[in-house]
This record gives C-alpha cells, structure tokens and sequence, in this order.
C-alpha cells in the first residue's frame, strides 16, 4: 500500500512539473498534440571538420526551450546549420510560423527544423523520448525570467543523453549599470537590461541548477551571457545587403517581428539589425553595461556598451555546440558591421575563450 502510494505521489508531482512547464512556455491546456514539420530542398553546407567527442556536431539532434524570439533565432539557426532541431512552440506555433515564413519567406522552408506544440497528454511519450535522446539542448528566454529548478528537472530528465546544455543567461557583473541605465529602462526601452538584484539572483540560481543537474547526466555545460538584447528581424528587404544575402537577413526573423511590441517613428529596430552585424565575445562575465550613456544607448540603431544582438545570440549558442571545449561561460557583444562574422570568423572568436 505505501508503495503504491508513494508511486502515485511521484506521478502527480511529475506531472505538476510538466503542466508548469506547459504554462510557463505558453501552452494551452487541452490543445491537441502535434509536430508541425518543415522540409526544404536543401539545407545549410555549413561543417566543421573535426570536433571532439564532447561536442555535438551538425547532424545532431538538438531540443531548444524558452521563449521568445531569441528562443526561435537559436532554432532557427541550428536548423540552417545543419542540425536535427526541435522547438517547442507550444500555443505561440501559429505566431513563431509567421515569424519564421511569412515575408520575405513566404514559401520558403527551413529543413530539420520542428515545432512541438503539446508536451502533455497523449503528447507526454513522444516529448519524453525526444528529451531521452536529444545530443543536446538550448535554453533561450526573452525578458527577465528563466526556468525554475522544477522545470530544469523536467528538460533534463534522468534518463537524457544530452552532452552538451547551451544555457542563455545575461550579463551579472554589475560593471556600467545604475541610476541611469534604470532611468533607461523604464523611460525609453523595458527591455534594458539593468542586473536589478532580483533578476540577478534568479540567473545565478538558474546557472547553478543547469551545472548541478547537467554534472548528475555527465553533460557540460556552456552559459552564454547577454546584456540588452536588441534586433532580430530580417532587416531592410531593400537592401544591397538583403538581395546578395551577405546580410544577417537569412538568420533573422519575418519582417512581422517589426511589429512587434512598442513602435517608434524610426523603426530603429531594423537599423540596429542592418547596422549593428558585428560580434565580439569575452570569456567569463566581464563585460559592462552603457552606464551614463544608458539613456542614449537603449534605443539607438548602432551597437552600444551592453548590447547583446538576439541574432549575434542565437548563432553564439548554437556554434557553442560545436566546439570542443565544455564547462566555461562566455559574454556576446554587438559591434558596428553590415556584415555578420563568418563560419571561420566564428571559429576565430570562439578560440581566443
């Protein structure tokens, strides 16, 4: 009898654990189960040739949680390097499809790249299967929040194989913040990082429960540090830029995510994207935030200090797969480029970690 009832308590408090991971990524209680995917004609010839047994190369199959752009960027651009890539969507598929396929994508289809939309219910096997066999996984959230330890257990089960955990965190330091970085987030741009205590100690929780739980499965971790995460989009679809494809337009997101949350007379959105292409990376967490300069930086279409493109994000984490060292943490930074870094250019920054 006790055993039994204690087989029944643990099923209820899993099955807590996955509704409150439905919740917290979106998902409508009830919705039907269902893997939405998409195939192309061709995908990424993007390669590294020589990777070591911890790392995860292309051809791998790799589970990105969170939510929010940078969550689809980092699926989105695994996807097109040429990796085996499920997001879970939850009740935002409809959305993400928009962001993903509508113009200047509109018919186009990325291979490799699927969105969960149901984790609970009948859907409960096939999620838990595909969490047990992943190589790997991204976490990825917009905003200020990130996963409780609860949710952690859920998507790293006892029973994954995952090698490698890709975890997005921001910018702890507290170097280049304070009253006017504040003053920043509240009057122009709430999407400012400003490392208030709370969010801080929500991070630094997260990290040590994403290392503890990977360190249990043998897995290594790799947290890639953001400031103010800025861009995301396709930039101008009438540029020299867009039509030779030398541009981050093929990484970004539909020209709909420009009308997404607070507009401005000047959509210096898009011109952060066109503009703001390049990328430097700092091992460890060192790197500052605008300070003075807060309030002019957090709208402004050229990269500033603390800026973090979503796009320069999304590429970081998913080339972290890749590389063959594991168990360090790493900044991303934008800078002033109309061109993004290359796949050498990226080995070349990952390098000097």
């Amino acid at each position: 009898m006790l055993e039994r009832r204690a087989m029944a308590r643990s099923g209820i408090l899993r099955l807590m654990a996955r509704v409150l991971l439905a919740m917290a990524l979106g998902f409508l209680p009830g919705r039907a189960f269902g893997f939405l995917p998409r195939t192309s004609a061709g995908r990424s010839a993007l390669r590294r040739e020589a990777v070591s047994m911890g790392a995860v190369p292309p051809g791998g199959k790799v589970v990105v949680v969170g939510n929010g752009p940078v969550m689809l960027l980092a699926a989105k651009r695994a996807a097109l390097e040429g990796y085996d890539t499920h997001v879970v969507a939850a009740a935002s598929a409809s959305r993400y499809n928009e962001l993903l396929y509508s113009m200047p994508f509109e018919g186009e289809t990325i291979e490799g790249l699927t969105l969960v939309e149901q984790i609970t219910g009948d859907a409960e096997p096939a999620f838990d299967e595909l969490l047990a066999t992943c190589d790997a996984l991204i976490i990825a959230v917009d905003g200020e929040t990130c996963l409780s330890d609860g949710l952690v257990d859920v998507v790293l089960p006892t029973t994954s194989t995952a090698k490698r955990v890709v975890a997005m965190s921001r910018n702890l330091n507290g170097k280049g913040m304070g009253p006017f970085v504040v003053a920043s987030k509240t009057a122009a741009n709430n999407e400012v990082w400003a490392c208030n205590g709370e969010a801080k100690k929500a991070y630094q929780s997260f990290e040590a429960k994403i290392k503890s739980k990977a360190a249990s499965l043998t897995a290594d971790v790799v947290i890639a540090r953001a400031g103010t995460l800025k861009g995301g989009g396709c930039g101008d679809v009438t540029s020299e830029e867009f039509s030779t494809g030398t541009g981050t337009a093929k990484f970004g997101l539909a020209d709909a995510f420009y009308k997404e949350g607070n507009q401005d007379i000047v959509n210096w959105r898009m011109l952060y994207d066109i503009q703001a292409c390049g990328v430097s990376l700092e091992k460890g967490d060192t790197v500052a935030g605008p300070g003075f300069t807060g309030v002019f930086a957090a709208t402004s279409e050229s990269a500033s200090a603390g800026d973090t493109s979503r796009i320069a994000m999304a590429a970081a984490m998913v080339y972290a797969l890749r590389e063959e060292k594991g168990g360090y943490d790493f900044s991303v930074a934008s800078a002033d480029s109309r061109v993004p870094p290359s796949e050498l250019e990226w080995g070349l920054l990952f390098s000097k970690l």
